[in-house]
């Protein structure tokens, strides 16, 4: 019986490429990807009102295929990146889930001013997006470095201005409301935070600093806790009484008396500027400061 003849293949690998060709095609992926992003290349840290660095979106990257691609691969690739590509761009990123993703990444792009704008509508949605990062500066604020030379401790967040205010300023198609800035440095490098409240309960929270000095270990717990899974009850009953307008949905019609039916839980009145306030406590509290009593209030520790 004849056989088929079978071809044999010539395919090469890129594994069987000299390491310093691997190197330069890895070179030139990365800069093929990143040039979209008009990254700015500079490694220490810039002064904070500068407002022309130009942000890479952590959304729009396309690296992981080539990372997953093998372990091999993935191995030298990465170490490549992170070593001579990442710690050269800044980075602006858009959801909890980026934050820590760029959290496991090594600490050689921590001096750079990386920008995180998380959006949220309506108050139990500002709740999520505030605590990741109000938790990240009160354990900063809270965490003892002692320095070379001084038997004194200080924390690693200090505050050179703060600013709690109600206002009615135009931005972004609607008004800010409520905000709360605060002028603040993490172990000496410049950052700023900002939240807003918008129209219509729109929250807006901005931070731009290094984003590699905070801990953002909290953040893939924050949807498991017990206050965030009451909050989401609450905020999933509150929704369907809202649009079921008098009638009660099937599944929450009780097995007892209309005597022990619950109220529907409704926001207090003006919630929202509220939760901006807590925000602002919360963070002075950590720094050790008195809380002002007032609605509005400045902090200036410049001179300090």
């Amino acid at each position: 019986m004849a056989t088929m003849a079978t071809s044999t293949s010539l395919t090469t690998s890129i594994i069987d490429f000299p390491g310093e060709l691997r190197n330069e095609i890895y070179r030139f992926f990365f800069e093929a990807v990143l040039e979209r992003s008009n990254p700015v290349a500079n490694t220490g840290p810039l002064p904070i009102n500068r407002d022309d660095i130009q942000y890479a979106s952590a959304n729009t990257f396309t690296l992981l295929s080539l990372f997953l691609s093998s372990r091999q691969i993935g191995t030298e690739a990465l170490t490549l990146f992170t070593h001579n590509f990442f710690p050269r761009r800044h980075y602006l990123l858009h959801s909890r889930e980026s934050i820590y993703s760029f959290s496991r990444v090594p600490n050689r792009w921590a001096q750079n001013l990386h920008q995180i704008h998380l959006t949220a509508n309506g108050i139990p949605q500002g709740r999520k997006i505030f605590n990741p990062i109000k938790v990240a500066l009160v354990k900063a604020a809270r965490t003892q470095i002692t320095h070379l030379n001084s038997n004194s401790p200080t924390t690693s967040l200090q505050a050179q201005h703060l600013d709690l205010e109600t206002v009615n300023i135009a931005w972004r198609n609607t008004f800010i409301s409520r905000r709360f800035t605060a002028a603040l440095t993490v172990d000496g490098v410049p950052t700023t935070l900002r939240v807003y409240k918008r129209s219509n309960d729109r929250f807006d929270i901005i931070l731009i600093g290094p984003l590699g000095k905070l801990d953002w270990s909290m953040i893939p717990l924050t949807r498991y806790t017990e206050d965030s899974a009451w909050e989401q009850l609450l905020a999933r009953r509150e929704r369907l009484l809202l649009f079921n307008g008098s009638e009660i949905p099937l599944h929450q019609m009780p097995s007892v008396g209309d005597s022990e039916l619950p109220e529907p839980y409704v926001e207090e009145r003006n919630a929202g500027d509220r939760l901006v306030t807590e925000v602002a406590r919360e963070i002075v509290r950590a720094l050790g400061l008195e809380v002002p009593k007032k609605g509005s209030w400045e902090m200036s520790f410049e001179d300090m």
